[in-house]
């Protein structure tokens, strides 16, 4: 049977929407998507994979008589789409009602300015070029040994809903991610992320991992306590990407964000401002509109340190007795894009401002012990240095970083002044940020 998604998503959306009207459903919002992905791995300096993938599935939320339900489906022929919807409509109506039901956002809606889109095709033979300047700037810098992935994505979304919201949006992105080595334990990590995949910096990211991996050899130990922590724009990312997603309403309410009750509070050093939104120049989740049609408009959620906005659906900004941000998804409010302004320091006057700390260029492993305060841990992957007297003495294996993101944030001394967009593993939300040079963590052994 011909799929929906042959004609277009605009289409596929729309059917869905009228199915789901003729059911009895009060508020309907669906979303089709149309996913594709070009990818090229590398392990032990040589190409491993290359694979091309391609999903289209309809995300679709029903209202029905003050109840809620979310669900999404692959099959997208129009006999599969009346079941699936059928289905939903059920499992709605079994439901219990919900308190403080809020109805969706009614458009037509103005949406903002597109950021830049497009660039180059895709294929595997340029991906695979990309992949080989990484190989090779890594190991003209040092390693041995590298490894990776590199991918370009493509996002075409339609949506429509009972609001009278009908429209359309599209963006792609190309992810490198390098990893090189320059024995079994000395390792260094590099990335490059843009929206077109000729902006790539393969060859630079190689060459900082290696350079990394070259520095990171025969490592010495540390004694625990209290630091300055030098972190990377890669590691500076992760934390303040948590900040923002903590800045969630849902969160907020749910009384598991380290947020709550700071509106207009400090939560971050007066250096610290912090911006996100659907659409901006670079932006690698470009959206004009949110799970529920509405604007996802561009704003300040930190400035100067002080916290704003939280960020909002039309469910949270009622209870909450103010407008929706544009950040709805299906379940829960979210970030779209962050920007972190720039410092006005080098990496190098960062480091001379350190008299005993760490530089940490990479970390994975975060977890939260306590959500509500922000307690967290995280162990710092690949290469960590050593720092005294504003010297780097000698690199570091082993660490352990803790505290809470509250102290982590107000301890920022300084920024740098250039910026560079993360988006990787640890880093879900694409965030634009500085590096960041921090007082106040407690370093431990990770092991041993």
């Amino acid at each position: 049977m011909i799929s929906l998604v042959e004609s277009n998503l605009l289409e596929l959306a729309g059917f869905a929407r009228g199915e789901a009207a003729r059911l009895g459903a009060q508020d309907i919002a669906c979303l089709a998507t149309d996913y594709s992905q070009q990818l090229v791995r590398f392990a032990n300096n040589s190409l491993t994979l290359a694979a091309n993938t391609r999903e289209v599935y309809l995300t679709v939320y029903l209202g029905v008589e003050g109840r809620r339900i979310v669900g999404s489906t692959s099959n997208i022929n129009r006999t599969a789409v009346r079941n699936f919807l059928k289905s939903l409509y059920r499992s709605a109506r079994s439901a219990a009602p919900q308190e403080g039901y809020v109805s969706l956002p009614r458009g037509p809606f103005e949406y903002p300015r597109k950021g830049e889109v497009g660039g180059r095709e895709a294929d595997e033979g340029v991906l695979a070029e990309a992949a080989r300047a990484a190989i090779d700037g890594a190991l003209e810098s040092g390693a041995s040994r590298v490894a990776g992935i590199i991918s370009h994505e493509t996002f075409s979304l339609a949506i429509s809903t009972s609001g009278g919201v009908e429209e359309q949006d599209s963006y792609s992105r190309a992810l490198l991610n390098v990893r090189a080595f320059a024995d079994s334990e000395a390792s260094g990590h590099g990335l490059s992320c843009a929206v077109k995949l000729e902006d790539l910096e393969a060859d630079r990211a190689g060459r900082t991992a290696g350079h990394y991996a070259r520095q990171a050899l025969n490592p010495q130990s540390f004694e625990e306590g209290e630091y300055d922590l030098l972190f990377s724009h890669t590691v500076a990312a992760h934390f303040f990407e948590h900040a923002i997603t903590f800045s969630s309403a849902w969160y907020v309410e749910a009384g598991i964000s380290f947020l709550a009750e700071q509106l207009e509070k400090q939560v971050a050093a007066e250096a610290v401002t912090i911006e996100e939104g659907g659409t901006v120049e670079g932006g690698l989740q470009q959206r004009v509109f949110d799970d529920e049609g509405y604007p996802a408009r561009w704003k300040i959620v930190v400035e100067k340190g002080i916290l704003k906005t939280y960020l909002h659906n039309t469910t949270t900004s009622k209870k909450f007795q103010t407008e929706s941000t544009g950040n709805a998804g299906f379940i829960t409010p979210h970030p779209w894009n962050i920007i972190v302004n720039p410092g006005d320091s080098s990496w190098e006057e960062m480091v001379r401002e350190m008299r005993r700390g760490f530089i940490v260029t990479n970390n994975w492993y975060t977890r939260f012990q306590n959500y509500r305060r922000g307690e967290f841990s995280t162990v710092p992957r690949d290469a960590a240095f050593y720092v005294e007297n504003g010297q780097i003495k000698h690199p570091v294996t082993g660490l352990r970083v803790s505290g809470t993101i509250p102290d982590l944030l107000r301890g920022i001394r300084l920024m740098s002044r250039d910026t560079k967009w993360v988006k990787w593993w640890e880093v879900d939300t694409p965030t634009k940020s500085p590096a960041a040079l921090v007082s106040g963590l407690r370093v431990t052994k990770a092991y041993g």
